[in-house]
């Protein structure tokens, strides 16, 4: 009994399989960007404000790279100001956000020493980041 040949398209599945590794990778740093981009924003505004400094001290990585700062200008202690330089700042894709926040005193207004902002504004503002992130596809259809 002859065999019959088997044919094959595994090149084809390959690049299907690809495309859709292509898709989550990006996927998923629009994702870290948009968790970064959210986070920042949040912190900001959650941040208790008496001389401005906490709130305008937040401090963004993105992909490892140079540090920007909210150094000192017209809208210096904003949240508004200071969101939207780190935004910029951050990007449309990351793969990796630091944000961190250089005032001596943060770990103790975030135990809650003031009286504008609950104990834990740190952790709420990154459960609400994570909420909105929970919210994205991270999947998009890929074209065969």
């Amino acid at each position: 009994m002859a065999r019959k040949p088997v044919r094959s398209n595994a090149k084809a599945v390959a690049a299907k399989y690809s495309a859709y590794g292509t898709a989550v990778s990006g996927n998923a740093k629009r994702a870290v960007a948009v968790i970064g981009k959210e986070f920042l924003k949040e912190v900001t505004e959650k941040t208790p404000r008496l001389t401005g400094a906490a709130q305008s001290s937040w401090e963004a990585t993105r992909n490892s790279g140079p540090k920007w700062t909210t150094e000192a200008n017209a809208d210096k202690g904003s949240a508004g100001g200071t969101y939207s330089r780190g935004a910029s700042k951050i990007g449309a894709t990351a793969e990796r956000v630091d944000i961190t926040n250089a005032v001596g005193y943060i770990n103790r207004l975030n135990a809650g020493s003031s009286t504008k902002a609950p104990a834990g504004f740190v952790q709420s503002a990154f459960a609400k980041a994570l909420a909105k992130a929970k919210s994205l596809s991270l999947i998009r259809k890929v074209r065969s």
